[in-house]
């Protein structure tokens, strides 16, 4: 078998392989969170989750989904919940929040807008 005859072969299965793990998981609704960042976000969409009075008027998913969490700010596993300081720019506007995170509920206080 020559080159050209095992390199079509190896694309066609290489793109079949590739549209059939496509179609899995698009139908599936699935994430993939490996960085800290993004597992923390995760895990706070697992529980139930509840904002203070400062948050009203926001589309707080959309806050919730563009934040980061800054580490060095955060208090973790010093008792039972951990306190995450979360930071995020949404139209130029610098939005500041903790969120306090237990078992099986997760709470969101003190927001502080400010411009950039």
């Amino acid at each position: 078998m020559n080159f050209n005859k095992r390199l079509r072969l190896y694309m066609f299965g290489f793109i079949f392989g590739c549209l059939f793990v496509m179609f899995i998981y698009n139908r599936k609704d699935s994430e993939f969170n490996y960085l800290p960042n993004d597992r923390v976000i995760g895990d706070f969409k697992k529980k139930k989750i509840y904002f203070d009075s400062s948050f009203y008027g926001l589309d707080t998913m959309k806050l919730l989904n563009s934040s980061k969490v800054i580490f060095s700010k955060s208090i973790i596993k010093k008792n039972d919940c951990n306190n995450y300081f979360l930071e995020t720019s949404i139209n130029k506007i610098q939005h500041n929040f903790i969120a306090i995170s237990c078992n099986k509920e997760v709470r969101f206080k003190n927001l502080i807008i400010s411009p950039e």
